[in-house]
């Protein structure tokens, strides 16, 4: 298997970017991906997807908090390597608009699929019997001035955006709250021992807990961080002994914790035994840092953007035209699902093409504010 390289380094000869991170992300966005054009569209018409096997396999949820855990992880892990606040400095100028540029460029794709009268979802949430869900997207008004507002503001605030551009952006809210919270505690805890620093940490989670428990694996991410920098995982990786032992009890507990939890706590839970056992052992590691994942990771978030106009438009075009709800088979929701996870990743590739392009604009912003 080819590899990339483990980190990019930095002075010293230290790893400034773990690009294993990336590898994980992107298989994360893909199996949110799945879930939601697989199991989500056709759990009523297709009895399997709700045996265990299918539902651990294409959980959801679990793929988003380990999103907020990684994010947490790959903030702070610049910071925690180097001991410099420029790093961190840096980052939250150009966090806004890191978000906001590639959602601008989705949803205004969306926008103009909207506008042109190619979305099929409604239609497509009666015959699949779920109006709940994919019945009930896009019911809010759709007009440029309101699209413009959800872009710049409505998406990284806590309003229900259920009927929006892209509902799947929830997580925006999150992640922007998540990431100030973690430069709130780098810098504040600038030049403190590691137990002062924990205590930092421990003293976020618990405000975390207070105002929106989902945000809870960003400080995790942090100690993460803390964890690869010191070398813990690199020592366990080249004893296998302890990593595979290490690596099934970490699949184990995650596993059996979302067989019997859920919430928000719970998933940030199995999230973090995952990345435990991907960190900790090296065939696992050099998977996830292998050239397909990191070619995954490049994409993965706007395959996390692009797959709501899939499904809203080719998904359930689809959908409306060959699915039977009395007798749905098998073949065709499989196939359907199938052409919508490979168009998700075409238009992912676009996207990401559109938002490199764009990306000159946060570059320029940042070091006009960082002189």
């Amino acid at each position: 298997m080819a590899v990339a390289p483990a980190a990019s380094r930095g002075a010293a000869g230290r790893p400034e970017r773990l690009v294993v991170l990336d590898g994980i992300r992107g298989w994360a966005a893909l199996q949110v991906v799945v879930f939601h054009m697989l199991r989500e569209c056709f759990s009523r018409l297709l009895p399997e997807l709700h045996t265990r096997p299918v539902l651990l396999l294409l959980d959801g949820s679990i793929a988003v908090y380990t999103f907020f855990v990684l994010s947490g992880c790959a903030l702070s892990y610049g910071y925690v390597v180097r001991r410099d606040t420029m790093v961190v400095r840096s980052l939250a100028v150009k966090r806004y608009l890191r978000l906001a540029i590639p959602i601008a460029i989705s949803s205004a794709f969306t926008l103009a699929l909207v506008l042109a009268g190619l979305t099929a979802n409604r239609a497509a949430g009666v015959i699949v019997h779920r109006e709940d869900w994919l019945g009930s997207f896009l019911s809010d008004p759709v007009s440029i001035g309101h699209s413009l507002w959800f872009v710049a503001v409505e998406v990284f605030s806590f309003a229900p955006i259920q009927g929006s551009l892209n509902p799947f952006l929830w997580t925006m809210s999150i992640e922007m709250f998540g990431a100030f919270v973690v430069f709130f505690v780098l810098l504040v805890g600038h030049g403190a021992g590691l137990v002062a620093r924990m205590a930092l940490l421990a003293l976020s989670a618990v405000v975390i807990l207070l105002i929106d428990e989902r945000a809870i694996g960003f400080p995790v991410g942090v100690v993460l961080a803390e964890m690869i920098a010191a070398g813990w995982f690199a020592a366990l990786r080249g004893r296998p002994a302890w990593s595979w032992p290490i690596a099934a009890a970490g699949l184990l507990v995650a596993e059996e914790t979302m067989r019997h939890t859920s919430g928000p706590v719970a998933s940030t839970w199995a999230a973090l035994c995952l990345l435990v056992a991907v960190l900790s052992n090296a065939v696992l590691f050099e998977f996830f840092a292998s050239r397909v994942s990191q070619w995954l990771g490049s994409i993965s978030f706007p395959l996390y953007l692009g797959q709501f106009a899939v499904l809203v438009t080719v998904t359930s075009r689809m959908i409306v035209l060959w699915v039977d709800p009395a007798a749905p088979g098998h073949v065709v929701p499989y196939a359907i699902a199938a052409a919508s996870v490979l168009g998700s990743i075409t238009l992912a590739v676009g996207l990401r093409w559109a938002e490199q392009r764009a990306a000159w604009v946060n570059v320029a912003l940042a070091r006009v504010l960082l002189r």
